[in-house]
Protein backbone atom coordinates (compact mmCIF):
# COMPACT_ATOMS: atom_id res chain seq x y z
CA UNK A 1 0.00 0.00 0.00
CA UNK A 2 1.39 3.38 -0.94
CA UNK A 3 0.83 6.46 1.18
CA UNK A 4 2.17 9.93 0.40
CA UNK A 5 0.35 12.00 2.99
CA UNK A 6 -2.43 11.73 5.55
CA UNK A 7 -5.88 12.73 4.37
CA UNK A 8 -8.70 13.58 6.75
CA UNK A 9 -12.22 12.97 5.49
CA UNK A 10 -14.31 13.19 8.64
CA UNK A 11 -17.12 15.68 8.56
CA UNK A 12 -16.40 16.88 5.04
CA UNK A 13 -18.73 14.79 2.94
CA UNK A 14 -22.25 15.90 3.72
CA UNK A 15 -21.56 19.45 2.56
CA UNK A 16 -20.15 18.41 -0.79
CA UNK A 17 -23.55 18.41 -2.45
CA UNK A 18 -23.75 22.09 -3.25
CA UNK A 19 -26.38 24.27 -1.69
CA UNK A 20 -29.23 24.56 -4.14
CA UNK A 21 -30.34 21.97 -6.62
CA UNK A 22 -27.19 20.30 -7.91
CA UNK A 23 -26.32 16.77 -8.99
CA UNK A 24 -22.55 17.14 -9.04
CA UNK A 25 -21.52 13.46 -8.92
CA UNK A 26 -22.90 10.38 -10.63
CA UNK A 27 -25.46 9.27 -8.07
CA UNK A 28 -26.07 12.86 -6.96
CA UNK A 29 -23.18 13.33 -4.52
CA UNK A 30 -20.25 11.57 -2.87
CA UNK A 31 -22.51 9.04 -1.11
CA UNK A 32 -24.01 8.10 -4.50
CA UNK A 33 -27.38 7.75 -2.79
CA UNK A 34 -29.26 8.90 -5.89
CA UNK A 35 -31.25 11.48 -3.94
CA UNK A 36 -31.76 15.21 -4.45
CA UNK A 37 -33.37 16.37 -1.18
CA UNK A 38 -33.81 19.99 -2.29
CA UNK A 39 -35.59 19.55 -5.62
CA UNK A 40 -38.83 21.52 -5.27
CA UNK A 41 -40.03 22.14 -8.83
CA UNK A 42 -40.85 18.62 -9.97
CA UNK A 43 -42.98 16.32 -7.82
CA UNK A 44 -45.93 13.98 -7.81
CA UNK A 45 -48.37 16.81 -8.53
CA UNK A 46 -46.84 17.71 -11.89
CA UNK A 47 -44.48 14.97 -13.06
CA UNK A 48 -47.12 13.68 -15.48
CA UNK A 49 -46.75 16.96 -17.39
CA UNK A 50 -43.07 16.47 -18.25
CA UNK A 51 -42.08 17.12 -21.86
CA UNK A 52 -38.76 16.93 -23.65
CA UNK A 53 -37.26 20.41 -23.45
CA UNK A 54 -34.18 19.69 -25.54
CA UNK A 55 -31.92 16.90 -26.70
CA UNK A 56 -28.33 16.86 -27.90
CA UNK A 57 -26.32 14.27 -29.86
CA UNK A 58 -23.26 15.04 -27.75
CA UNK A 59 -23.37 12.07 -25.39
CA UNK A 60 -25.42 9.43 -23.64
CA UNK A 61 -23.32 8.65 -20.58
CA UNK A 62 -24.13 9.54 -16.99
CA UNK A 63 -24.79 13.28 -16.65
CA UNK A 64 -23.89 15.49 -13.71
CA UNK A 65 -25.22 19.00 -13.11
CA UNK A 66 -23.61 22.02 -11.46
CA UNK A 67 -23.82 25.78 -11.89
CA UNK A 68 -26.45 25.65 -14.62
CA UNK A 69 -24.35 23.29 -16.75
CA UNK A 70 -24.81 19.61 -17.61
CA UNK A 71 -21.61 17.59 -18.08
CA UNK A 72 -21.98 14.28 -19.91
CA UNK A 73 -19.53 11.70 -21.18
CA UNK A 74 -20.19 10.00 -24.48
CA UNK A 75 -19.59 6.60 -25.96
CA UNK A 76 -17.39 8.49 -28.48
CA UNK A 77 -15.09 9.40 -25.60
CA UNK A 78 -15.65 13.05 -24.93
CA UNK A 79 -16.91 15.05 -22.00
CA UNK A 80 -19.30 17.78 -23.15
CA UNK A 81 -20.60 20.75 -21.17
CA UNK A 82 -24.07 21.98 -22.14
CA UNK A 83 -26.28 24.79 -20.93
CA UNK A 84 -28.82 23.04 -18.69
CA UNK A 85 -31.64 25.31 -19.85
CA UNK A 86 -31.11 25.32 -23.61
CA UNK A 87 -28.80 22.43 -24.45
CA UNK A 88 -26.30 24.76 -26.13
CA UNK A 89 -22.78 23.29 -26.13
CA UNK A 90 -20.37 25.31 -24.02
CA UNK A 91 -17.25 23.20 -24.56
CA UNK A 92 -16.07 19.64 -25.08
CA UNK A 93 -12.95 17.72 -24.07
CA UNK A 94 -10.79 16.34 -25.58
CA UNK A 95 -10.88 17.75 -29.09
CA UNK A 96 -10.49 14.31 -30.71
CA UNK A 97 -12.34 11.06 -30.01
CA UNK A 98 -9.23 8.91 -29.60
CA UNK A 99 -9.61 8.40 -25.84
CA UNK A 100 -12.03 6.94 -23.31
CA UNK A 101 -13.60 9.39 -20.85
CA UNK A 102 -15.36 8.55 -17.58
CA UNK A 103 -18.33 10.46 -16.22
CA UNK A 104 -17.31 13.58 -14.33
CA UNK A 105 -17.54 14.96 -10.81
CA UNK A 106 -17.78 18.70 -10.14
CA UNK A 107 -16.42 20.52 -7.10
CA UNK A 108 -15.51 24.16 -6.51
CA UNK A 109 -15.70 25.11 -10.17
CA UNK A 110 -13.59 22.20 -11.43
CA UNK A 111 -14.70 19.07 -13.31
CA UNK A 112 -12.69 15.93 -12.61
CA UNK A 113 -12.71 13.20 -15.23
CA UNK A 114 -10.71 10.08 -16.02
CA UNK A 115 -9.14 9.84 -19.48
CA UNK A 116 -7.40 6.82 -21.00
CA UNK A 117 -4.96 7.22 -23.87
CA UNK A 118 -6.00 4.06 -25.71
CA UNK A 119 -9.41 2.45 -26.18
CA UNK A 120 -8.24 -0.53 -24.11
CA UNK A 121 -7.17 1.62 -21.17
CA UNK A 122 -3.46 0.68 -21.09
CA UNK A 123 -2.73 4.00 -19.39
CA UNK A 124 -4.23 7.40 -18.76
CA UNK A 125 -4.80 10.40 -16.56
CA UNK A 126 -7.03 11.95 -13.98
CA UNK A 127 -7.80 15.35 -15.49
CA UNK A 128 -9.06 18.53 -13.82
CA UNK A 129 -10.92 20.94 -16.11
CA UNK A 130 -12.16 24.45 -15.48
CA UNK A 131 -15.93 23.95 -15.25
CA UNK A 132 -16.65 27.16 -17.14
CA UNK A 133 -14.17 26.94 -19.99
CA UNK A 134 -13.02 23.31 -20.23
CA UNK A 135 -9.38 24.39 -19.97
CA UNK A 136 -7.05 21.85 -18.38
CA UNK A 137 -6.15 22.80 -14.81
CA UNK A 138 -3.95 19.74 -14.31
CA UNK A 139 -3.63 16.17 -15.49
CA UNK A 140 -1.81 13.36 -13.73
CA UNK A 141 -1.29 9.69 -14.50
CA UNK A 142 -2.53 7.06 -12.09
CA UNK A 143 -0.22 4.66 -10.26
CA UNK A 144 1.81 2.52 -12.69
CA UNK A 145 0.53 4.80 -15.45
CA UNK A 146 -2.97 3.42 -14.93
CA UNK A 147 -6.12 4.99 -16.33
CA UNK A 148 -9.08 5.95 -14.11
CA UNK A 149 -11.91 3.63 -15.07
CA UNK A 150 -15.01 4.85 -13.21
CA UNK A 151 -16.62 8.12 -12.19
CA UNK A 152 -14.52 9.89 -9.54
CA UNK A 153 -15.66 11.01 -6.10
CA UNK A 154 -14.32 14.19 -4.45
CA UNK A 155 -13.89 14.20 -0.67
CA UNK A 156 -11.97 16.67 1.50
CA UNK A 157 -9.53 17.85 -1.10
CA UNK A 158 -8.87 14.48 -2.74
CA UNK A 159 -10.24 13.02 -5.97
CA UNK A 160 -10.67 9.25 -5.74
CA UNK A 161 -11.26 6.73 -8.52
CA UNK A 162 -10.40 3.13 -9.44
CA UNK A 163 -7.61 2.71 -11.98
CA UNK A 164 -6.44 -0.02 -14.33
CA UNK A 165 -3.23 -0.61 -16.29
CA UNK A 166 -2.05 -3.36 -18.61
CA UNK A 167 1.62 -3.91 -19.10
CA UNK A 168 3.37 -4.22 -22.42
CA UNK A 169 0.55 -3.16 -24.77
CA UNK A 170 -1.75 -5.83 -23.45
CA UNK A 171 0.69 -8.73 -23.44
CA UNK A 172 1.75 -8.39 -19.81
CA UNK A 173 -0.02 -8.61 -16.44
CA UNK A 174 -2.87 -6.36 -15.39
CA UNK A 175 -2.62 -3.93 -12.49
CA UNK A 176 -5.47 -2.19 -10.73
CA UNK A 177 -6.31 -0.31 -7.58
CA UNK A 178 -7.97 2.74 -6.06
CA UNK A 179 -6.10 6.03 -6.10
CA UNK A 180 -6.45 9.52 -4.72
CA UNK A 181 -5.24 12.68 -6.47
CA UNK A 182 -4.79 15.99 -4.65
CA UNK A 183 -7.69 18.16 -5.76
CA UNK A 184 -5.55 21.29 -6.14
CA UNK A 185 -2.34 19.93 -7.67
CA UNK A 186 -3.09 16.48 -9.09
CA UNK A 187 -0.33 14.82 -7.07
CA UNK A 188 -1.10 11.18 -6.27
CA UNK A 189 -1.59 11.02 -2.51
CA UNK A 190 -3.19 7.60 -2.07
CA UNK A 191 -3.02 4.19 -3.69
CA UNK A 192 -4.72 1.48 -1.73
CA UNK A 193 -4.10 -1.18 -4.28
CA UNK A 194 -7.43 -3.01 -4.59
CA UNK A 195 -9.59 -2.59 -7.67
CA UNK A 196 -13.35 -2.53 -7.72
CA UNK A 197 -16.30 -0.28 -8.29
CA UNK A 198 -16.51 3.46 -8.29
CA UNK A 199 -16.24 4.72 -4.73
CA UNK A 200 -18.87 6.19 -2.46
CA UNK A 201 -17.87 8.27 0.56
CA UNK A 202 -19.40 9.16 3.90
CA UNK A 203 -18.35 9.72 7.51
CA UNK A 204 -14.62 9.58 6.88
CA UNK A 205 -14.82 6.28 5.01
CA UNK A 206 -14.52 5.34 1.36
CA UNK A 207 -16.69 2.43 0.24
CA UNK A 208 -15.95 0.13 -2.69
CA UNK A 209 -17.44 -3.12 -3.88
CA UNK A 210 -16.46 -6.01 -6.10
CA UNK A 211 -16.25 -8.60 -7.15
CA UNK A 212 -17.27 -10.53 -4.01
CA UNK A 213 -16.59 -8.07 -1.19
CA UNK A 214 -17.69 -4.74 0.15
CA UNK A 215 -14.89 -2.75 1.78
CA UNK A 216 -14.65 0.40 3.86
CA UNK A 217 -11.31 2.25 3.69
CA UNK A 218 -10.29 4.77 6.35
CA UNK A 219 -8.15 7.32 4.48
CA UNK A 220 -6.88 9.02 7.63
CA UNK A 221 -5.62 5.72 9.04
CA UNK A 222 -4.59 4.45 5.59
CA UNK A 223 -6.19 1.11 6.38
CA UNK A 224 -9.35 -0.86 5.75
CA UNK A 225 -11.87 -0.32 8.54
CA UNK A 226 -13.85 -3.44 7.67
CA UNK A 227 -14.75 -5.75 4.82
CA UNK A 228 -17.87 -7.76 4.15
CA UNK A 229 -18.07 -10.95 2.13
CA UNK A 230 -20.94 -11.72 -0.19
CA UNK A 231 -21.76 -15.14 -1.67
CA UNK A 232 -18.91 -16.49 -3.78
CA UNK A 233 -21.39 -17.24 -6.56
CA UNK A 234 -22.21 -13.51 -6.74
CA UNK A 235 -20.33 -10.68 -8.42
CA UNK A 236 -20.82 -6.95 -7.88
CA UNK A 237 -20.47 -4.67 -10.91
CA UNK A 238 -22.42 -1.58 -9.89
CA UNK A 239 -21.31 1.13 -7.48
CA UNK A 240 -22.35 1.07 -3.82
CA UNK A 241 -24.79 3.60 -2.38
CA UNK A 242 -24.58 4.88 1.19
CA UNK A 243 -27.52 6.13 3.23
CA UNK A 244 -29.64 5.53 6.30
CA UNK A 245 -26.54 4.07 8.01
CA UNK A 246 -26.04 1.29 5.45
CA UNK A 247 -24.02 0.47 2.33
CA UNK A 248 -26.09 -1.17 -0.41
CA UNK A 249 -24.89 -3.28 -3.37
CA UNK A 250 -26.52 -5.55 -5.92
CA UNK A 251 -25.07 -8.60 -7.67
CA UNK A 252 -25.30 -10.45 -10.96
CA UNK A 253 -26.92 -13.37 -9.15
CA UNK A 254 -30.09 -11.41 -8.29
CA UNK A 255 -29.08 -10.76 -4.68
CA UNK A 256 -29.19 -7.40 -2.95
CA UNK A 257 -27.11 -6.76 0.20
CA UNK A 258 -27.06 -4.16 2.96
CA UNK A 259 -24.05 -3.72 5.29
CA UNK A 260 -23.82 -1.36 8.25
CA UNK A 261 -21.71 1.59 7.12
CA UNK A 262 -20.06 1.96 10.53
CA UNK A 263 -19.03 -1.69 10.50
CA UNK A 264 -19.64 -4.30 13.17
CA UNK A 265 -16.74 -3.77 15.57
CA UNK A 266 -14.59 -6.34 13.77
CA UNK A 267 -12.51 -6.36 10.61
CA UNK A 268 -14.88 -8.76 8.84
CA UNK A 269 -18.61 -8.12 8.90
CA UNK A 270 -21.70 -10.03 7.83
CA UNK A 271 -24.41 -8.26 5.91
CA UNK A 272 -27.22 -6.77 7.99
CA UNK A 273 -29.92 -7.95 5.61
CA UNK A 274 -30.35 -9.20 2.05
CA UNK A 275 -33.01 -9.76 -0.56
CA UNK A 276 -33.45 -11.76 -3.75
CA UNK A 277 -35.01 -10.08 -6.79
CA UNK A 278 -36.08 -11.49 -10.14
CA UNK A 279 -32.97 -10.77 -12.21
CA UNK A 280 -29.34 -9.70 -12.25
CA UNK A 281 -28.61 -6.28 -10.71
CA UNK A 282 -26.41 -3.93 -12.74
CA UNK A 283 -28.26 -0.89 -11.42
CA UNK A 284 -26.68 1.05 -8.57
CA UNK A 285 -29.13 1.59 -5.69
CA UNK A 286 -30.73 4.84 -4.55
CA UNK A 287 -31.82 5.54 -0.99
CA UNK A 288 -34.09 8.27 0.34
CA UNK A 289 -36.51 8.79 3.22
CA UNK A 290 -36.24 5.30 4.65
CA UNK A 291 -36.53 3.41 1.36
CA UNK A 292 -33.85 1.91 -0.89
CA UNK A 293 -34.53 1.34 -4.60
CA UNK A 294 -32.76 -0.90 -7.09
CA UNK A 295 -33.47 -2.08 -10.63
CA UNK A 296 -33.05 -5.56 -12.06
CA UNK A 297 -32.85 -7.35 -15.39
CA UNK A 298 -36.37 -8.72 -14.95
CA UNK A 299 -37.77 -5.29 -15.82
CA UNK A 300 -38.75 -4.20 -12.31
CA UNK A 301 -37.69 -1.46 -9.96
CA UNK A 302 -37.75 -2.78 -6.39
CA UNK A 303 -38.33 -0.79 -3.18
CA UNK A 304 -37.19 -2.08 0.23
CA UNK A 305 -37.25 -0.64 3.71
CA UNK A 306 -33.78 0.85 4.03
CA UNK A 307 -33.20 -0.44 7.56
CA UNK A 308 -34.32 -3.96 6.69
CA UNK A 309 -37.32 -5.95 7.85
CA UNK A 310 -36.26 -7.38 11.22
CA UNK A 311 -35.00 -10.66 9.74
CA UNK A 312 -32.01 -11.43 7.52
CA UNK A 313 -33.99 -12.02 4.31
CA UNK A 314 -36.41 -9.27 3.24
CA UNK A 315 -39.24 -8.92 0.76
CA UNK A 316 -39.86 -5.74 -1.24
CA UNK A 317 -42.31 -3.13 -0.04
CA UNK A 318 -43.44 -2.87 -3.64
CA UNK A 319 -42.08 -3.15 -7.16
CA UNK A 320 -42.68 -1.18 -10.33
CA UNK A 321 -42.98 -2.62 -13.81
CA UNK A 322 -41.19 -1.38 -16.91
CA UNK A 323 -41.09 -2.96 -20.34
CA UNK A 324 -37.42 -4.00 -20.30
CA UNK A 325 -34.40 -4.73 -18.14
CA UNK A 326 -33.55 -1.97 -15.65
CA UNK A 327 -29.81 -1.29 -15.88
CA UNK A 328 -30.24 2.42 -15.20
CA UNK A 329 -29.66 3.59 -11.63
CA UNK A 330 -32.70 5.25 -10.03
CA UNK A 331 -32.84 8.88 -8.93
CA UNK A 332 -35.18 10.16 -6.20
CA UNK A 333 -36.40 13.72 -5.80
CA UNK A 334 -39.43 15.27 -4.11
CA UNK A 335 -41.53 12.12 -3.84
CA UNK A 336 -40.72 10.73 -7.29
CA UNK A 337 -38.26 7.99 -8.29
CA UNK A 338 -36.99 8.14 -11.89
CA UNK A 339 -35.36 5.22 -13.70
CA UNK A 340 -34.54 4.24 -17.26
CA UNK A 341 -35.38 0.93 -18.89
CA UNK A 342 -34.20 -1.11 -21.83
CA UNK A 343 -37.70 -0.57 -23.21
CA UNK A 344 -36.42 2.83 -24.44
CA UNK A 345 -38.28 4.94 -21.89
CA UNK A 346 -37.51 6.95 -18.79
CA UNK A 347 -40.16 6.21 -16.14
CA UNK A 348 -41.29 8.11 -13.05
CA UNK A 349 -42.94 6.32 -10.10
CA UNK A 350 -44.35 7.49 -6.81
CA UNK A 351 -41.58 7.11 -4.22
CA UNK A 352 -41.90 6.18 -0.56
CA UNK A 353 -42.69 3.14 1.53
CA UNK A 354 -46.30 2.98 0.33
CA UNK A 355 -45.49 3.52 -3.34
CA UNK A 356 -48.72 3.55 -5.29
CA UNK A 357 -50.60 1.57 -2.62
CA UNK A 358 -50.42 -1.79 -4.37
CA UNK A 359 -47.76 -4.49 -4.67
CA UNK A 360 -46.97 -3.67 -8.30
CA UNK A 361 -46.96 -0.04 -9.44
CA UNK A 362 -47.49 1.61 -12.78
CA UNK A 363 -45.60 4.79 -13.70
CA UNK A 364 -46.89 8.27 -13.00
CA UNK A 365 -45.23 9.25 -16.28
CA UNK A 366 -43.15 7.69 -19.03
CA UNK A 367 -41.12 9.49 -21.65
CA UNK A 368 -41.66 9.00 -25.35
CA UNK A 369 -39.62 6.18 -26.85
CA UNK A 370 -36.04 7.48 -26.92
CA UNK A 371 -34.98 5.03 -29.63
CA UNK A 372 -32.51 3.03 -27.56
CA UNK A 373 -32.25 1.33 -24.17
CA UNK A 374 -32.01 3.86 -21.35
CA UNK A 375 -29.07 2.61 -19.29
CA UNK A 376 -27.85 6.04 -18.23
CA UNK A 377 -28.42 7.16 -14.66
CA UNK A 378 -30.77 10.17 -14.62
CA UNK A 379 -29.79 13.43 -12.94
CA UNK A 380 -32.55 15.53 -11.35
CA UNK A 381 -31.79 19.17 -10.66
CA UNK A 382 -33.48 22.56 -10.92
CA UNK A 383 -36.74 21.25 -12.32
CA UNK A 384 -35.08 19.22 -15.07
CA UNK A 385 -34.40 15.50 -15.56
CA UNK A 386 -31.38 14.69 -17.73
CA UNK A 387 -30.75 11.18 -19.08
CA UNK A 388 -28.80 9.60 -21.92
CA UNK A 389 -30.06 7.10 -24.49
CA UNK A 390 -28.39 5.88 -27.66
CA UNK A 391 -26.08 8.68 -28.76
CA UNK A 392 -28.05 11.56 -27.24
CA UNK A 393 -28.68 13.35 -23.98
CA UNK A 394 -32.36 14.09 -23.35
CA UNK A 395 -33.66 16.74 -20.97
CA UNK A 396 -37.22 16.83 -19.63
CA UNK A 397 -39.00 19.63 -17.82
CA UNK A 398 -42.39 21.25 -17.44
CA UNK A 399 -43.91 22.93 -20.48
CA UNK A 400 -42.69 26.50 -20.74
CA UNK A 401 -45.28 29.16 -20.01
CA UNK A 402 -46.71 30.99 -22.98
CA UNK A 403 -44.39 33.83 -23.94
CA UNK A 404 -41.37 32.43 -22.10
CA UNK A 405 -37.99 32.47 -23.82
CA UNK A 406 -37.29 29.50 -26.06
CA UNK A 407 -35.65 26.59 -24.32
CA UNK A 408 -36.72 27.51 -20.81
CA UNK A 409 -39.45 25.83 -18.80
Amino acid sequence: MRRWRQVALAGALVGLVAAGCEWDHVGGGPTRDGHNPVEATLGTRNVASLVEVWSSPTGSGNPVVAGGTVYVNSRASRLTALDASTGAVRWSFPESDAQNVTPGAVHDGVVFVGVSNTPSGFGGWMTALDAGTGDVVWEQRGPDGGAPTRAPVVADGVVYAPWFATCCMGSGPDFEGQAGWDEATGAVVDDFGVGGSALAAEGGLLFLAGPTQVRAFDAQASAYAWSGQIARSDSVDSSPAVGEGFVYVGTDNSRFYAFRAAGCGATTCDHAWRAVVGGAIDSSPAVADGVVYVGADDGYLYAFRASGCGVISCQPLWRAATGGAVNSSPAVANGVVYVGSDDGHLHAFRAGAAGCGTAVCAPLWSSPDLGAPVTSSPAVANGRVHVGAGAALHTFGLPRPQGAADGRA
